[in-house]
């Protein structure tokens, strides 16, 4: 939820940004500072340092809160964060339903609950992880439609994965601010 004050700050920015005095990027950019915080920041220095907790949780519930946002960019620490949770679960229904068989190899009712339990889980997610893979294709200035390339059977994943592995394109594009600035 917004408490009234930030709301109040956002109508200010949006008549200042109306009036011309800050730019469309300034008013996005302190949008989402005050609506999402400060960006997490590293708890320690250089590249080695660890991420605390509360910056991880910040991370993983960012393209939750963004759940069916196509616009903007998203940076690698965001995108690779998220795919924990679907990892995690994954591993953990997966290693439940196949030690759920009975001894003939048959899916016992607790292997079918958790194979259930992990397609809704998948589906649940799927809308936030095209989201955030179209935002990361834009952190490249690649347009979006590009995640479509997930359809080529066998091939598509991998190419999708690796420019999910890219470095974002530096300063400003057309799709707003580096978000890692």
């Amino acid at each position: 939820m917004i408490d009234q004050e930030s709301l109040k700050r956002i109508e200010d920015l949006h008549r200042l940004c109306g009036e011309g005095i800050i730019t469309e990027a300034e008013f996005e950019q302190a949008k989402q500072k005050l609506l999402f915080g400060s960006k997490p920041k590293r708890s320690g220095t250089g590249p080695a340092a660890e991420l605390s907790q509360s910056d991880v949780l910040a991370y993983l519930k960012m393209p939750l809160q963004r759940y069916a946002d196509f616009r903007g960019r998203s940076g690698r620490k965001e995108f690779w964060l998220f795919q924990l949770v679907p990892v995690a679960i994954g591993v953990v229904l997966l290693i439940a339903a196949v030690t759920g068989n009975d001894l003939y190899g048959d899916l016992s009712g607790t292997a079918v609950a958790f194979i259930t339990l992990a397609i809704l889980a998948l589906l649940v997610i799927a809308v936030p992880q095209i989201a955030l893979q179209v935002r990361r294709m834009h952190d490249q200035d690649i347009p979006g439609w590009y995640v479509l390339l997930n359809l080529i059977p066998y091939v598509g994943p991998i190419v999708v994965l690796v420019f999910m592995a890219l470095p974002g394109s530096a300063g400003e594009n057309r799709y707003g601010p580096n978000p890692d600035a």
